[in-house]
């Protein structure tokens, strides 16, 4: 009588084939995973790097608006002083007459 040899046995091919099977596509669904993962990270990185651009182009924008608006402060300023003098120039004639 002779015994039967677990490792040639149908059943057990049919087993391994089995088990091989299920970790070939566990295999592949845990590396679908990371790629879509990898590809939303992606898409998610080239969203941000966008709006970043968008903020560097409008804060340029606005920084060329601001120091325009600042060098019309300092001009207005400097014509408030000019007439504030001549103003007081005026007064002390007013007064002196």
């Amino acid at each position: 009588m002779s015994t039967p040899d677990s490792s040639t046995s149908p059943i057990w091919k049919k087993w391994s084939s089995v088990v091989a099977i299920a970790l070939l596509l566990m295999t592949t669904y845990q590396y679908g995973l990371g790629q879509g993962r990898h590809e939303r990270q992606l898409d998610q990185y080239a969203a941000a790097k966008a709006q970043y651009d968008r903020l560097q182009s409008d804060y340029a924008d606005l920084k060329k608006q601001y120091d325009s608006l600042q060098q019309s402060q300092e001009s207005l300023q400097k014509q408030y002083a000019a007439l504030q003098a001549q103003y007081d120039r005026i007064e002390g004639r007013k007064a002196h007459r």
